[in-house]
Protein backbone atom coordinates (compact mmCIF):
# COMPACT_ATOMS: atom_id res chain seq x y z
CA UNK A 1 0.00 0.00 0.00
CA UNK A 2 1.61 3.58 -0.71
CA UNK A 3 2.19 5.82 2.10
CA UNK A 4 -0.12 8.52 2.56
CA UNK A 5 0.31 12.19 3.69
CA UNK A 6 0.10 13.93 7.00
CA UNK A 7 0.41 17.24 8.44
CA UNK A 8 0.58 18.79 11.53
CA UNK A 9 0.69 22.49 12.74
CA UNK A 10 2.22 24.35 16.12
CA UNK A 11 1.54 27.87 16.60
CA UNK A 12 3.89 30.56 18.26
CA UNK A 13 1.55 33.29 19.53
CA UNK A 14 2.91 36.93 20.10
CA UNK A 15 6.49 37.88 19.77
CA UNK A 16 9.18 35.23 18.76
CA UNK A 17 11.52 34.22 21.84
CA UNK A 18 14.88 32.86 21.05
CA UNK A 19 15.12 29.01 22.01
CA UNK A 20 11.47 29.08 23.14
CA UNK A 21 9.91 25.32 23.12
CA UNK A 22 6.27 25.52 22.39
CA UNK A 23 3.40 22.99 20.21
CA UNK A 24 3.30 18.96 20.68
CA UNK A 25 2.07 16.20 18.73
CA UNK A 26 2.44 12.48 19.35
CA UNK A 27 2.06 9.97 16.32
CA UNK A 28 0.70 6.47 17.38
CA UNK A 29 2.91 4.91 14.31
CA UNK A 30 6.01 5.91 12.58
CA UNK A 31 6.17 9.09 10.50
CA UNK A 32 8.89 10.89 8.11
CA UNK A 33 8.73 14.13 8.00
CA UNK A 34 10.06 15.59 4.67
CA UNK A 35 9.51 19.08 4.55
CA UNK A 36 8.83 22.15 7.48
CA UNK A 37 7.21 25.36 6.46
CA UNK A 38 7.59 28.61 8.46
CA UNK A 39 4.87 31.18 7.85
CA UNK A 40 4.50 34.56 10.01
CA UNK A 41 1.96 37.17 10.60
CA UNK A 42 4.78 40.26 10.87
CA UNK A 43 8.06 38.77 9.25
CA UNK A 44 11.43 39.01 10.69
CA UNK A 45 13.98 41.54 9.77
CA UNK A 46 17.44 42.15 10.20
CA UNK A 47 18.14 37.87 10.98
CA UNK A 48 16.89 34.82 9.72
CA UNK A 49 14.41 32.82 12.00
CA UNK A 50 15.28 29.32 12.48
CA UNK A 51 13.42 26.26 14.28
CA UNK A 52 14.07 22.87 14.90
CA UNK A 53 12.28 19.58 15.86
CA UNK A 54 13.03 18.46 18.79
CA UNK A 55 12.19 15.13 21.32
CA UNK A 56 10.16 15.26 24.18
CA UNK A 57 13.36 15.04 26.18
CA UNK A 58 14.75 18.17 24.11
CA UNK A 59 17.06 16.36 22.02
CA UNK A 60 17.12 18.19 18.25
CA UNK A 61 16.06 16.30 15.48
CA UNK A 62 18.28 17.59 13.45
CA UNK A 63 15.24 18.90 11.62
CA UNK A 64 15.95 23.07 10.98
CA UNK A 65 13.43 25.08 9.14
CA UNK A 66 14.36 28.59 8.28
CA UNK A 67 12.24 32.19 7.36
CA UNK A 68 14.87 34.08 5.74
CA UNK A 69 14.59 38.02 7.01
CA UNK A 70 12.14 40.10 5.55
CA UNK A 71 9.98 36.87 4.26
CA UNK A 72 6.62 35.71 5.46
CA UNK A 73 6.29 32.32 4.39
CA UNK A 74 8.89 29.73 3.44
CA UNK A 75 9.00 25.77 3.05
CA UNK A 76 12.23 23.61 3.72
CA UNK A 77 12.36 20.59 1.96
CA UNK A 78 15.04 18.15 4.07
CA UNK A 79 17.86 16.54 2.48
CA UNK A 80 16.21 13.11 3.98
CA UNK A 81 13.43 11.98 5.75
CA UNK A 82 13.43 12.55 9.49
CA UNK A 83 12.16 9.79 10.95
CA UNK A 84 10.41 9.44 13.97
CA UNK A 85 9.02 6.24 15.62
CA UNK A 86 5.38 5.87 17.13
CA UNK A 87 4.85 7.48 20.28
CA UNK A 88 7.45 9.99 20.51
CA UNK A 89 6.86 13.45 20.58
CA UNK A 90 7.53 15.86 18.54
CA UNK A 91 8.01 19.68 19.49
CA UNK A 92 9.16 22.67 17.74
CA UNK A 93 11.98 25.11 19.39
CA UNK A 94 12.99 28.55 17.82
CA UNK A 95 17.12 28.85 17.46
CA UNK A 96 17.05 31.91 16.02
CA UNK A 97 14.74 35.03 15.56
CA UNK A 98 15.19 38.15 13.50
CA UNK A 99 17.60 40.69 14.82
CA UNK A 100 15.98 43.79 14.37
CA UNK A 101 11.88 42.54 13.98
CA UNK A 102 11.84 39.25 15.96
CA UNK A 103 8.63 38.46 14.34
CA UNK A 104 5.53 38.12 15.11
CA UNK A 105 2.61 34.80 15.05
CA UNK A 106 4.67 32.56 14.00
CA UNK A 107 3.00 28.89 12.33
CA UNK A 108 5.19 25.75 11.35
CA UNK A 109 3.83 23.13 9.52
CA UNK A 110 5.60 19.87 9.52
CA UNK A 111 4.72 17.63 6.10
CA UNK A 112 5.59 13.66 5.77
CA UNK A 113 4.07 10.54 5.49
CA UNK A 114 3.04 7.31 7.21
CA UNK A 115 2.05 3.81 6.48
CA UNK A 116 -1.73 3.31 6.45
CA UNK A 117 -1.28 -0.26 7.63
CA UNK A 118 0.15 0.73 10.55
CA UNK A 119 -2.84 2.49 11.57
CA UNK A 120 -5.17 -0.30 10.62
CA UNK A 121 -3.32 -2.71 12.79
CA UNK A 122 -3.03 -0.16 15.94
CA UNK A 123 -6.64 1.44 15.62
CA UNK A 124 -8.60 -1.81 13.59
CA UNK A 125 -12.16 0.04 14.06
CA UNK A 126 -11.78 2.57 11.41
CA UNK A 127 -14.35 5.80 11.97
CA UNK A 128 -16.61 7.67 9.68
CA UNK A 129 -14.94 10.72 8.46
CA UNK A 130 -16.50 13.29 6.49
CA UNK A 131 -15.23 16.00 3.82
CA UNK A 132 -15.61 19.36 5.35
CA UNK A 133 -15.13 22.38 2.70
CA UNK A 134 -15.78 25.90 1.85
CA UNK A 135 -14.91 28.71 -0.65
CA UNK A 136 -14.03 32.51 0.37
CA UNK A 137 -15.03 34.97 -1.19
CA UNK A 138 -14.19 39.31 -0.73
CA UNK A 139 -16.28 41.67 -2.67
CA UNK A 140 -17.73 38.66 -4.57
CA UNK A 141 -14.01 37.69 -5.46
CA UNK A 142 -12.25 34.25 -4.33
CA UNK A 143 -9.34 34.99 -1.73
CA UNK A 144 -6.50 32.81 -2.27
CA UNK A 145 -3.54 31.67 0.22
CA UNK A 146 -6.69 32.28 3.79
CA UNK A 147 -5.74 30.26 6.54
CA UNK A 148 -7.98 27.82 7.41
CA UNK A 149 -7.38 26.01 10.72
CA UNK A 150 -9.63 23.44 12.80
CA UNK A 151 -8.68 22.10 16.57
CA UNK A 152 -10.41 18.99 18.00
CA UNK A 153 -12.25 19.93 21.05
CA UNK A 154 -12.48 16.40 22.47
CA UNK A 155 -10.58 13.79 22.85
CA UNK A 156 -8.08 12.39 19.90
CA UNK A 157 -9.47 9.77 17.64
CA UNK A 158 -7.72 8.21 14.60
CA UNK A 159 -9.09 7.41 11.28
CA UNK A 160 -7.72 4.46 9.15
CA UNK A 161 -6.19 7.15 6.94
CA UNK A 162 -5.79 10.50 8.93
CA UNK A 163 -4.44 11.16 12.45
CA UNK A 164 -6.37 13.71 14.77
CA UNK A 165 -4.35 15.53 17.21
CA UNK A 166 -5.41 18.56 19.74
CA UNK A 167 -2.65 20.66 17.49
CA UNK A 168 -4.70 22.61 15.11
CA UNK A 169 -4.25 21.64 11.26
CA UNK A 170 -4.53 23.89 8.83
CA UNK A 171 -4.68 24.25 5.16
CA UNK A 172 -4.98 27.65 2.58
CA UNK A 173 -7.66 28.30 0.55
CA UNK A 174 -6.58 27.85 -3.55
CA UNK A 175 -7.25 30.16 -6.61
CA UNK A 176 -10.79 29.60 -6.61
CA UNK A 177 -11.02 30.72 -2.67
CA UNK A 178 -11.86 26.78 -2.49
CA UNK A 179 -10.31 24.46 0.80
CA UNK A 180 -11.42 20.73 2.28
CA UNK A 181 -10.61 19.09 5.47
CA UNK A 182 -10.97 15.25 6.59
CA UNK A 183 -12.59 15.35 9.83
CA UNK A 184 -14.20 12.77 12.14
CA UNK A 185 -18.44 13.11 11.71
CA UNK A 186 -19.55 13.66 15.25
CA UNK A 187 -16.56 15.32 16.83
CA UNK A 188 -16.38 18.92 17.84
CA UNK A 189 -13.56 21.07 16.37
CA UNK A 190 -13.13 24.56 16.55
CA UNK A 191 -12.93 26.36 13.15
CA UNK A 192 -11.20 29.64 12.74
CA UNK A 193 -10.55 31.01 9.34
CA UNK A 194 -7.84 34.17 9.13
CA UNK A 195 -9.75 36.42 6.85
CA UNK A 196 -10.45 40.37 7.78
CA UNK A 197 -12.44 40.08 11.28
CA UNK A 198 -10.81 35.99 12.16
CA UNK A 199 -13.69 33.87 12.30
CA UNK A 200 -13.26 32.04 15.56
CA UNK A 201 -16.42 29.17 15.83
CA UNK A 202 -17.25 25.55 17.83
CA UNK A 203 -18.44 23.17 15.14
CA UNK A 204 -19.81 19.38 15.53
CA UNK A 205 -19.45 17.44 11.98
CA UNK A 206 -22.20 15.82 11.11
CA UNK A 207 -22.51 12.11 9.93
CA UNK A 208 -22.80 12.78 6.22
CA UNK A 209 -19.67 12.10 3.72
CA UNK A 210 -19.56 15.93 2.93
CA UNK A 211 -20.20 18.82 4.17
CA UNK A 212 -20.45 22.95 3.06
CA UNK A 213 -18.76 25.00 6.41
CA UNK A 214 -21.52 27.66 5.30
CA UNK A 215 -24.23 25.52 6.51
CA UNK A 216 -22.82 24.69 10.19
CA UNK A 217 -21.79 28.57 10.46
Amino acid sequence: MSLLRFSQTFIFPGTLVDEQVFGIFTADVGVNINQAQISCQTAPTGANVTVDLVNGAGTSLSALATLTAASKDQVTTFNSPISVAANETIRAKIKSIGSSEPGVFLVLTIIGTYDPTEIDEVFPDAVDVCTLFGYQYVNGLPTVGTRVSIRLNESPVISSTTVFEHEPRSVDTDEDGYWEMDLVQNQNYLLTIWKSGILNQSIVIPAQNTCNVATLI
